[in-house]
């Protein structure tokens, strides 16, 4: 489920919901051994309620993350194309 969107906003991130926040911090460990950025984030409530933390990344690493994910078993909640507002801490990451 995307968020509806105005003419001037597009997703911009890749944001990952978990059931535990273990898996979380596992995924995130990863990514960065591997290069990739990321961040962990509060979960928005449009998403899932299940973990108070998903992690966020650009929406270019979207496939790479959906590997690393398959690849290495990781038990996640949903992944979802996403909007949030370009702070600081997220120009980070795209």
């Amino acid at each position: 489920m995307e968020k509806t969107l105005s003419s001037k906003q597009q997703n911009n991130v890749v944001i990952v919901t978990f059931y535990s926040i273990s898996s979380c911090l596992m995924l995130n460990n990863k990514l960065k051994e591997l290069g990739i950025k990321s961040l962990i984030i509060p979960t928005p409530r449009d998403l899932s309620s299940s973990c108070g933390n998903s992690l966020a990344t650009s929406i270019k690493n979207r496939e790479a993350l959906e590997k690393v994910i398959d690849d290495f078993d990781y038990e996640v909640d949903r992944v979802e194309n996403y909007y949030l507002y370009e702070s600081d801490k997220l120009k980070e990451i795209l």
